[in-house]
């Protein structure tokens, strides 16, 4: 599990539906946009991590995690960002996971 690729989202929320998902990644979670700090990443030391913020974060985070770049080896990413639809800001990758993966049956 060591070698696992680590993805770092913001929400426990999208942590969990991640794993579901692709659980070759290792999911781990800030806590909210804001807890995004050197030393809540410590354990990450050495790790690949691919950086997943939520729609409305891509910016910060890419600015936050740009000085964190001798703690791992992190990417960024913009996904969120590009596949968000128009006017959802909050676009995040349980949204699309929950959007693009499943399909609600009629009761």
């Amino acid at each position: 599990m060591i070698d696992s690729k680590v993805a770092l989202v913001e929400s426990p929320k999208n942590a969990l539906f991640g794993a579901l998902v692709f659980p070759q990644q290792v999911w781990v979670a800030t806590g909210s946009k804001n807890m995004l700090k050197r030393q809540a990443l410590m354990p990450l030391q050495g790790r690949d991590v691919i950086v997943i913020p939520d729609c409305d974060a891509v910016s910060e985070w890419n600015n936050i995690i740009a000085s964190m770049h001798d703690l791992a080896n992190f990417t960024v990413s913009d996904f969120c960002h590009r596949m968000a639809p128009e006017g959802q800001p909050k676009f995040d990758i349980a949204d699309y996971i929950v959007e693009k993966r499943f399909q609600p049956e009629p009761f």
